[in-house]
């Protein structure tokens, strides 16, 4: 008589006995899925971040639009315009890896205010009125307080998405508050210029009031070399006109940040954001250990973001200085390098939260036809290609939007690649690669009558020694990978 045997026991396996099961042991356990949260009120930080952002680098690049005028009005020279800029470099090389340990620790509430009272105070500092020969003190005792609001900003906007954003938007957001500083630039390139008129602008009005019959101003010159009392005053008065109009604005926002900022949402938005970060020594010490992850991507951001960006500071110097174009004309085309910026970076944002990831193959994909425009407008300056003002708009704005659009995809990659290293940290050590280049550009700039040629050189080496590396980096996306399958259940206000 035959023996029906099931097929385990074919195998030599025991027959299962159900009964000695409990009901919760027949089925595999599983963890409970976490309901995340995320908050329309993410938007109202987002905006608030970016209009700060906007006004904080709106009040540290008030001198370069204005570098001509200024010159002309209180016999400065090169270097003290490039002293003015280079206290955000300095700076922050020694207070952004420390700032980072208290965005990490106090949270992004307390660090927001901290930016804001610092800008506020820098400005108020600026408008003070003083003697001609003690404004260029408090002009960089004020830019000192601003550029130490600088980290905070700068190093915000990956604590900012990663805290209040899905990682469907984490990148975009990263990218519209980080390109906010941007349109800042932009718009102190018209703003300034619009209120600070260059002295051949002034002189022209004034000559056209003498010819009409105003006998005080017939002593005025019609050029914009040695200028009259009038004009000269005219002008200063209009540089404290902006000073005063920038301070309110500040003040505007101080108010503001006091009185509603919160630090996180009341429900995470994603798996990681709930999950605690790396302390801060723990975290460094990571970071430091991380060629790969960290050296390769930060030493490329920092040599191809911190030269560039100081280069571009310096437009209206270096474009005067080798085909002598105008202020005015010079800051409309920092007006829309910098937005192109902006549209560049949130396009290349939106496209790499739509596929997740493939960032090292997006910023490739920048950096070629930057290096091209680089290499156009370098010919036009050498007098090898033939000038045109047409050529120099489109080499310079391509190039700039191309290489600004590049700088939220860096931190969110590096961010990525060391998590679970918290986001202030990463951005801190990443700012601070990208002041050090940014302050070496600016040493040279104040060695005497160094000229202008040698810029253009030492940006096309910082973007080609960042493809090289790019080329050999690994991009990894741990952040990412753990919030790929978690779904969003509920939005809320």
């Amino acid at each position: 008589m035959g023996i029906n045997l099931s097929k385990n026991e074919e195998k030599g396996y025991a027959p299962l006995d159900a009964s000695s099961f409990d009901d919760d042991q027949l089925y595999e356990e599983e963890e409970p899925v976490e309901e995340h949260v995320v908050y329309k009120r993410r938007f109202y930080i987002l905006v608030m971040f970016s209009v700060a952002s906007i006004a904080q680098i709106l009040i540290w690049n008030f001198w370069a639009p204005v570098a001509s005028t200024a010159m002309n009005i209180f016999g400065w020279n090169q270097a003290d315009i490039a002293l003015l800029s280079v206290w955000g470099g300095v700076i922050s090389v020694f207070v952004c890896i420390p700032f980072a340990g208290i965005m990490d620790k106090f949270g992004l509430r307390v660090m927001f205010l901290i930016a804001e009272t610092l800008g506020f105070i820098g400005a108020a500092i600026r408008c003070i009125p003083v003697a001609e020969e003690y404004l260029k003190w408090t002009a960089n005792i004020g830019q000192a307080f601003i550029a130490l609001a600088g980290p905070f900003l700068v190093q915000g906007p990956s604590l900012m998405s990663a805290a209040w954003f899905p990682s469907y938007q984490r990148t975009t957001a990263t990218a519209i508050a980080q390109t906010s500083m941007g349109f800042g630039v932009a718009i102190s390139f018209i703003l300034g210029p619009w209120v600070v008129q260059d002295s051949a602008t002034v002189n022209n009005k004034t000559m056209n009031v003498s010819q009409s019959g105003d006998s005080n101003f017939e002593h005025l010159p019609f050029d914009s070399g040695p200028i009259g009392p009038v004009v000269k005053q005219k002008q200063i008065s209009d540089i404290y006109r902006l000073l005063y109009i920038e301070c309110a604005m500040m003040a505007i926002l101080c108010i503001a940040a006091w009185i509603y900022f919160p630090a996180k949402p009341p429900t995470p938005p994603s798996v990681s954001a709930s999950k605690t970060r790396e302390e801060f020594l723990p975290g460094v010490k990571k970071l430091i250990r991380s060629p790969n992850n960290f050296w390769i991507p930060g030493i490329a951001y920092g040599i191809s973001i911190g030269v560039p960006n100081t280069w571009a500071t310096q437009l209206v110097i270096m474009f005067q200085g080798t085909v002598g174009l105008p202020q005015d004309t010079i800051s409309w085309i920092a007006f829309y390098t910098y937005c192109g910026g902006v549209i560049g970076a949130f396009t290349a944002s939106r496209c790499i939260d739509h596929i997740g990831g493939k960032m090292r193959v997006v910023i490739l994909i920048l950096f070629v036809p930057a290096i091209i425009a680089l290499i156009w407008l370098m010919l036009i300056i050498a007098d090898i290609v033939q000038y045109n003002l047409v050529s120099i708009y489109l080499s310079t704005v391509l190039y700039g939007t191309l290489m600004k659009s590049s700088r939220p995809i860096f931190l969110e990659m590096a961010c990525e690649g060391v998590y679970p290293v918290a986001e202030g940290i990463t951005v801190g050590s990443l700012n601070w690669l990208d002041n050090c280049y940014g302050c070496v550009f600016f040493f040279i700039m104040m060695i005497p009558n160094i000229g202008q040629h040698w810029m253009n050189w030492a940006v096309l080496a910082s973007m080609l020694i960042a493809v090289v590396l790019l080329l050999v980096f690994k991009e990894e996306s741990k952040r990412l990978e753990e919030d790929r399958n978690v779904a969003i259940f509920n939005e809320q206000q």
